[in-house]
């Protein structure tokens, strides 16, 4: 069965636990266990009081599936996925208003996702099925591998061009996210050297190739994926099903420390629902945090039965159970505060 008919089915489910593997994107019923270990909470990472928002609803934000928000450096564009033949998208902000958005110059034709602009803004990355060899006339590749575009004098993207070997070539990879340095992480399943159903790798820039991925020693038997790092590489929001979490699939936080990671601590209720929160982002100022959730207005059961007018406008309204991008704000204060209860040096410091 091909991934887009996969995905047309199990997206239908609700209550679902999100995780990729053997090429494909799986969304999979879950079941709440009672009894269900509490996750250690990061103390205060979103703002008091702040609770998750719709991102731009009505324009980014809409009936559709739609994941994976990354940012230019000056916040005035958007890039994100939509749909179940996943394509990327992108919207411009003018004043406080964001644009009808728009197929990107370089998706469009083959399964593109994930997409992640580079600190400098002078990149694309993302993920694709378009055939290794570039050829437009070939077949859809069998994996999903990284592939970025470059932006060019006068601002228009190049081709798409794919990283290569060692990190394409071994299996589908899935979420790029680059620091300022060149690093380049990034989750797989089964891959040499991981230890559960999905790890998080990361590859160094060597000055003309990438070094052998790495895994990050945070990794479980569990699923660890989907990891935004921040431009210095001093922290890092992923999401994993250890156990302890909230729902179906939760964001942790870990911070650099030296060679390693601090041990990832669950952001929190503020944040996390019952169902499945994933994708994470941070605008460029560092100062909002943007993920991606299945959660429904209603846990569960509805408050009241609807009728078929009621069950329309349900399904076509902006928090149907499709995968829907939120924001909230983050407590910087707190964010430092954690990092010296991780004890890692703030940055700068």
């Amino acid at each position: 069965m091909k991934a887009a008919r996969i995905n047309a089915l199990t997206r239908m489910f609700a209550g679902r636990k999100y995780m990729r593997c053997a090429g494909l994107s799986l969304l999979l019923v879950v079941i709440p266990r009672s009894g269900r270990a509490q996750a250690t909470a990061a103390p205060g990472v979103t703002s008091s009081g702040a609770t998750p928002v719709l991102f731009a609803a009505g324009t980014v934000s809409t009936m559709f599936p739609e994941w994976n928000t990354s940012f230019t450096p000056d916040g005035r564009k958007v890039f994100f996925s939509r749909g179940l033949f996943w394509t990327i998208m992108v919207s411009t902000r003018v004043g406080t208003v964001w644009s009808a958005p728009e197929v990107a110059p370089f998706s469009g034709k083959w399964m593109d996702t994930d997409p992640f602009v580079s600190p400098d803004g002078r990149r694309v990355y993302f993920v694709s099925n378009r055939p290794m060899d570039g050829d437009s006339a070939s077949h859809p590749s069998p994996t999903f591998n990284i592939w970025y575009v470059e932006r060019a004098k006068g601002g228009n993207w190049s081709q798409p061009i794919n990283v290569g070997s060692p990190i394409n070539g071994h299996g589908s990879v899935w979420f790029p996210a680059v620091t300022r340095d060149g690093t380049l992480y990034f989750h797989a399943h089964g891959r040499d050297g991981g230890k559960g159903s999905s790890d998080i790798f990361y590859a160094r820039w060597a000055g003309d190739h990438y070094a052998d991925p790495v895994p990050v020693d945070f990794n479980t038997a569990a699923s660890e994926q989907e990891a935004y790092v921040s431009p210095d590489e001093s922290y890092m929001i992923f999401v994993s099903d250890r156990k302890g979490g909230f729902g179906g699939g939760d964001l942790y936080i870990s911070f650099r420390r030296g060679q390693h990671w601090s041990e990832p601590v669950n952001l929190g209720q503020a944040v996390n629902s019952s169902a499945t929160d994933m994708a994470p982002s941070v605008s460029p100022d560092g100062t909002t945090l943007y993920f991606t959730s299945v959660r429904l207005p209603f846990r569960g059961v509805r408050p009241h039965r609807v009728d078929a007018t009621a069950f329309t406008k349900e399904l076509t309204g902006y928090e149907n159970g499709n995968l829907k991008m939120y924001s909230i704000a983050l407590d910087t204060t707190a964010m430092h505060r954690l990092r010296d209860m991780a004890g890692v040096s703030t940055p700068g410091s």
